[in-house]
């Protein structure tokens, strides 16, 4: 596939984006000048994030040594929060209880099946009929 015109197009567009580039050299000159200027403004964020990461861990700590301490309950108070937590009923069970609810939690009864009519009924019936 050999188009002239579609190569000469590339070649226009490939020196306009050559010409508009920064060469690498000059842009990396420029990066390391512009960091090492900045003094310490790019250390603060990092301070600040190491110093909330140590009041963070300080307090997680606190919180685990202070909740070990005289929160034991006793026997009865464990025993009658067990209660409550098993007869909790939930505030919104009555929706749970539609029109027609003991037709799904009761069985049918079911009990000896009728005679099938044989065939002489049936033949007997028709006989019958006027």
């Amino acid at each position: 596939m050999d188009d002239p015109e579609l190569e000469r197009e590339f070649s226009i567009a490939r020196r306009e984006a050559q010409r508009r580039t920064p060469e690498f050299a000059r842009m990396w000159g420029e990066a390391g000048r512009i960091s090492a200027g900045s003094g310490g403004r790019s250390a603060r964020p990092i301070r600040l994030a190491a110093g909330a990461a140590a009041i963070l861990a300080v307090t997680m700590a606190g919180l685990l040594l202070w909740n070990g301490r005289g929160t034991r309950t006793s026997p009865r108070a464990a025993a009658e929060a067990e209660a409550t937590i098993t007869s909790w009923k939930a505030p919104t069970d009555f929706l749970l209880e539609t029109p027609g609810i003991e037709i799904l939690t009761t069985l049918p009864a079911i009990g000896p099946a009728p005679p099938f009519p044989s065939a002489e009924d049936t033949s007997n019936e028709a006989s019958h009929v006027n």
